[in-house]
């Protein structure tokens, strides 16, 4: 699959969500930058949050090694200018190297990426997020594909004049995927998805209750259609 193909793709997903929280319940994160080895094995239907102003750098390198082996780098910066309740703005900048190595059916990617957002709910705050994600995906014929994928994620939260708060994430997916339309170049295939996500939380408390959160489980089954064009 084309990278040009999968950032012109449309996804309509529909959840199914099964929580379990040891605390109370939280709402949960949006993935904060566009997961390159994600995109390269065609999985994208995370989406960006809100931005009125936005600026991305994408530099994509393939290296073909032989006929039944390749290799693809992907590095990118993207800068989003948002804004806050009071008509503020804040800043966040975001950088990602993606990899991924395809063996005759069989794709391997691996991403890093950290992202800072300064000023976001009031001046001085910041927020910083890491997250390395493993992913492989297994193709069974021409149209019928696998996939399972790992992340490790952590948020820190420093409010001015405020102690820090941290959040750290594991999440394990699975999936599989099947075009069911294929012609030139539109592509349509339905998937289904599981994904277990595992957090544990370091001096934060529940906005509703002003309990402190210690660790939470969250399970979701996702069921989507993803067209290319």
């Amino acid at each position: 699959m084309k990278i040009s193909a999968l950032i012109r793709s449309v996804t309509a997903v529909f959840f199914v969500s099964f929580s379990f929280f040891t605390s109370s319940k939280i709402k949960s994160r949006i993935l904060f930058i566009f997961p390159f080895s994600v995109a390269i094995l065609g999985l994208s239907h995370l989406c960006h949050p809100f931005s009125y102003k936005n600026s991305t750098f994408l530099h994509i390198f393939n290296h073909e090694i032989d006929s039944i082996q390749n290799v693809t780098v992907a590095a990118g910066f993207t800068r989003q200018i948002s804004e806050n309740a009071n008509k503020t703005a804040y800043y966040s900048n975001a950088y990602a190297l993606g990899l991924a190595y395809n063996f005759v059916h069989t794709t391997y990617g691996l991403d890093l990426a950290h992202k800072d957002t300064k000023n976001k709910g009031g001046a001085g705050n910041k927020v910083k997020n890491n997250e390395v994600t493993a992913v492989i995906r297994q193709g069974l014929n021409e149209d019928w594909n696998v996939y399972a994928m790992y992340s490790y994620k952590t948020e820190k939260t420093l409010p001015a004049g405020s102690a820090y708060s941290k959040s750290t994430d594991r999440q394990f997916l699975v999936g599989t995927e099947y075009y069911v339309f294929k012609q030139g170049s539109v592509k349509v295939k339905p998937f289904i998805e599981w994904q277990a996500t595992r957090t544990k939380y370091e001096n934060t408390f529940d906005k509703d209750s002003g309990k402190q959160l210690d660790r939470s489980r969250d399970f979701k089954t996702v069921i989507g259609l993803r067209a290319y064009w």
